[in-house]
């Protein structure tokens, strides 16, 4: 009897090449489930199941602006500690609580509105919900935790601020680039730090919560019947009907190169910032892609140029602010002051070349899978969830688009990003440099680079008194 021999065949393998990796698809996001839970708030909930946590953001729309034209020592005071202590509950029981319930609680106070927030797990929601409403409304505003905050703002003001060339830098740029009547130009008032009482404080509280509407963003394993009367019993009188003015964009910057003297710095720290498009431009995907390239992840092309080729840095990147009125791009590295004027022609290097050729195909293709990868990632945990919606709702925006902005990267056409470099990247666009080192060693850099600088000491500097 013959046995019977199975016929194996054998496909080859080609191992020339590496085998075709295909993008993710990419993913829907949900849109929020939007309801009204009285005529002054309005609820935006994203049901996420098998999230531990539920973050939600209670934001007042109305902020530093609406309250007093921009940022005060009150406004500022406000913010930090309403969420140190409620009515009911002293700062060292919410403490405990927000140690033994895995509970964060806090707020903050923006330009264009302000808020608390609350990221706790799903099983102590209702209590959360509680302290949260309890803070928002019923703060306590401790005369301690007022004097300790005027103190800790005195010394940054005072002492860190003026010795960290970073936190000079990122004043310095700010004040440089938005004028002093500007909302977001405000500058520091160390007379007026001293002067804010709890009874401001409590005034200012009152007001707040009496001229605007309020919007809450909750991101969670929970649907509408979970969390609307939680909602309702913690917030359900609060705020107004109606609209507040949105901030007015500030006026388009001058060209300045600020230089801020720190004596026996042996580094130098560059800023470099131009305007760019903000989200809702037609525009944005190509900003986005050309943001990435140019500084926005370790291979990008200053951090190959400045840091891998050259080897003057740790690090060099580009920050694109894309919040209406306020588009920018910024450049930022630090250095060793004898490579500032060598650094300042590989920046300015980097910048023509984006004109001039636009970006690589390669550079494109990363542009879009890190977009995408981003996007697919949005709903990995609570915290990744609201921020995503949170910025775009915050940016006019809706999921779709969202969606459909990521989508359009991996279209792009490269020889369309060097016509938008050549545009926003160009010699013509406002740009303000600022410089933080030792005037003896860095003037000479900045004279070789063939700029001019208004001097400013590291106290003015700190506190936006420039020239």
């Amino acid at each position: 009897m013959t046995p019977f021999l199975a016929t194996l065949v054998l496909t080859p393998i080609d191992r020339s090449v590496p085998p075709p990796v295909a993008p993710a698809p990419l993913l829907d996001q949900p849109a929020p489930e939007t309801f009204a839970l009285t005529d002054a708030v309005t609820v935006h909930l994203v049901t996420i199941p098998g999230l531990r946590k539920v973050a939600i953001d209670g934001r007042v729309q109305a902020g530093s602006t609406a309250l007093a034209g921009g940022p005060t020592e009150a406004t500022r005071a406000l913010g930090w500690i309403l969420d140190a202590a409620t009515q009911d509950v002293d700062g060292t029981e919410l403490d405990i609580l927000g140690d033994t319930l895995d509970m964060d609680l806090w707020s903050e106070f923006d330009h264009d509105d302000a808020g608390v927030y609350l990221r706790i797990p799903r099983e102590h929601l209702a209590t959360g919900v509680g302290h949260w409403g309890d803070v928002l409304l019923r703060p306590d505003l401790p005369r301690a935790d007022l004097r300790l905050f005027q103190r800790d703002l005195e010394t940054f003001y005072e002492v860190e601020g003026p010795t960290s060339p970073s936190r000079l830098a990122r004043a310095a740029l700010t004040h440089a680039w938005f004028p002093s009547d500007s909302p977001f130009g405000r500058r520091p008032d160390l007379g007026a730090l001293d002067a804010v009482k709890r009874s401001d404080l409590f005034a200012l509280h009152e007001r707040w919560l009496g001229i605007a509407p309020i919007e809450v963003l909750v991101v969670g394993d929970v649907v509408r019947a979970d969390i609307e009367p939680l909602l309702l019993a913690a917030i359900g009188d609060a705020g107004i009907p109606g609209e507040v003015a949105a901030t007015p964009a500030p006026s388009s910057p001058a060209d300045r190169v600020v230089a801020i003297d720190v004596k026996g710095q042996e580094q130098v720290a560059i800023r470099w910032r131009t305007s760019f498009p903000e989200a809702s431009h037609p525009d944005a995907v190509a900003a986005r892609s050309v943001s990435w390239a140019l500084g926005g992840h370790f291979l990008s092309r200053l951090n190959k140029n400045l840091r891998e080729d050259k080897g003057y840095t740790y690090g060099a990147g580009a920050r694109w602010s894309d919040l209406p009125g306020r588009g920018s791009l910024t450049v930022e590295v630090d250095v060793p002051t004898e490579f500032a004027a060598e650094t300042v022609e590989e920046i300015r290097k980097e910048l023509a070349a984006l004109g001039s050729d636009g970006l690589t195909v390669s550079e494109r293709d990363d542009a879009a899978l890190a977009a995408r990868q981003a996007h697919n990632e949005t709903r990995q945990n609570a915290e990744s969830a609201v921020g995503w919606y949170a910025a775009w709702m915050e940016r006019g925006s809706s999921a779709a688009a969202a969606k459909a902005q990521v989508a359009a990267m991996a279209t792009l056409d490269p020889a369309a990003t060097r016509t938008f470099a050549a545009r926003w990247l160009g010699e013509d666009g406002p740009q303000v440099w600022v410089f933080v080192g030792d005037r003896t060693t860095l003037e000479p850099e900045l004279a070789q680079a063939g700029l001019t600088a208004m001097w400013v000491d590291p106290d003015d500097a700190i506190l936006g008194v420039l020239p």
